[in-house]
């Protein structure tokens, strides 16, 4: 069985990270600001997303990275579920989850339409049970899933695949990532009866949270997603997701860099493989890019 839940309220994660850019962009008016401002507020979010997938030959032989798009859940045109997982030990127990999250996360909604954190809760968990149920005994994924209804933004995430919010001249981490060195990651794992080896619960997995994995669940991993809420306004531009393969080699001040030099979310997306490739990542590379104003031509 997986680990029994805990209820934990929503929290929003901020990065202390915030830094400055110039935008290039032209000036404009007060009055046109604002009469752009009222527009977005007063129309349905309209939302732009490019999605790149990079398996690194040079330096890896499979590709255990899974992602997913998918749009009118619960056959609702302005609600859309953005999925990145990240498998280690191999890439099943990340399949099962890309496979089956739309159909269990749709459940989940129609039967918490009000609670979006047990909703996250009861996805995490049953995508956790049929990977067991499939054999992940020694095989897991990491998960961060982002979830858009219109202007509301929801984000749930176990592992060290990460997401973030690039708003106005800021970086805002929308994930907490699940390692050893995280002091209270590593308590829990020391109070379960799990040893700490070269950052790693017994020397075999760096992530203390994650999908599958069931050889550690006794030793203080679990299945439990850090939530992150927010509500869209003008100045937030893009959430970008990607997969550890990308943020070992990129700092959020490239990551602005590009941001800025690209005009659309494809070039974006594109810009993020390229370069991650280019810096030596010897990982897989995947990436979600979500854009919330429309883009240029």
């Amino acid at each position: 069985m997986s680990t029994t839940m805990k209820k934990r309220p929503f929290k929003f994660r901020n990065s202390s990270r915030h830094l400055k850019y110039s935008s290039g962009m032209a000036l404009e008016s007060n009055q046109e600001k604002m009469d752009k401002i009222i527009s977005f507020n007063l129309l349905p979010l309209k939302l732009y997303y490019s999605i790149k997938e990079c398996q690194n030959k040079t330096y890896r032989p499979y590709m255990e990275d899974y992602t997913l798009i998918s749009s009118n859940i619960d056959n609702n045109t302005n609600k859309t579920l953005f999925c990145l997982f990240d498998g280690h030990g191999g890439s099943k127990s990340a399949e099962i989850c890309k496979n089956n999250i739309t159909k269990i996360f749709t459940n989940n909604l129609q039967k918490n339409a009000n609670n979006l954190q047990q909703c996250f809760y009861d996805t995490f968990n049953e995508l956790d049970d049929l990977c067991l149920k499939n054999g992940c005994i020694e095989i897991g994924n990491t998960a961060t899933v982002v979830y858009i209804d219109d202007k509301n933004l929801y984000c749930g995430n176990v592992g060290d695949s990460s997401a973030v919010i690039v708003s106005g001249d800021e970086v805002i981490q929308i994930t907490y990532i699940d390692r050893c060195e995280d002091i209270e990651e590593k308590n829990r794992i020391l109070k379960a009866g799990g040893k700490i080896i070269n950052k790693k619960i017994d020397d075999i997995l760096s992530v203390t949270r994650a999908i599958g994995d069931f050889d550690l669940k006794h030793k203080g991993l679990i299945n439990i997603p850090h939530l992150f809420r927010k509500d869209i306004i003008y100045s937030d531009r893009y959430v970008i997701m990607a997969s550890d393969g990308v943020w070992d080699v990129l700092t959020n001040e490239m990551l602005l860099n590009i941001v800025n030099t690209c005009k659309n979310c494809n070039d974006i997306c594109m810009k993020i493989i390229n370069i991650s490739i280019n810096l030596g990542s010897h990982d897989n590379i995947s990436c979600i890019v979500i854009g919330f104003h429309e883009e240029f031509i």
